[in-house]
């Protein structure tokens, strides 16, 4: 595929379609979620921050702490925090493992994450020991399986789910 003379591959323009729907659908999904009551939020896997850094935009009252077992991600980020105001986010260098269990976030994020680990139940099993009460978690795949909306649920939800078909 040839646009205004430069050669892009159809996987170059899947992905690029993949992410932008994925990040509406993302930025739809979690303003439903978001009330007053909310407060924190863990974001697993921030990689640059882009979502942590639409949530603190638009939701200034957030405290945020971002999270990746990147170092350059995280570095990166940092360097994009300090040129722009937003200072509710705490961009952490770590793996969700080493997040202490007796902290307890509003909302859990999983964009981008859930692909990459061997052991997805565990994964999500420590990501719902984070999620406080009445909180939620959301999980959505790489592009292009991240087409559709992401997956928004309370751990309640996820474990009657689990109950009920396992």
């Amino acid at each position: 595929m040839v646009y205004c003379g430069v050669r892009f591959s159809h996987t170059c323009v899947t992905e690029a379609i993949g992410r932008f729907f994925q990040s509406h659908y993302f930025r739809k999904s979690v303003n439903k979620i978001i009330t007053q009551k909310t407060e924190t939020v863990l974001d697993v896997g921030c990689g640059g921050g882009d979502y942590s850094f639409y949530l603190a935009e638009k939701y200034p009252s957030l405290t945020i702490d971002a999270i990746d077992i990147s170092k350059e991600g995280i570095e990166q980020a940092k360097i994009v925090q300090e040129k722009s105001n937003l200072r509710t986010i705490n961009f952490l260098h770590t793996d969700l493992e080493k997040i202490s269990k007796d902290r307890k976030y509003s909302i859990v994020i999983l964009v981008n994450v859930i692909n990459e680990v061997k052991n997805k139940a565990e994964f999500i099993r420590n990501a719902l020991t984070l999620v406080g009460w009445g909180g939620h978690i959301c999980i959505q795949p790489h592009p292009p399986a991240g087409y559709s909306a992401p997956i928004i649920a309370s751990p309640e939800q996820f474990y009657d789910y689990h109950k009920k078909y396992s």
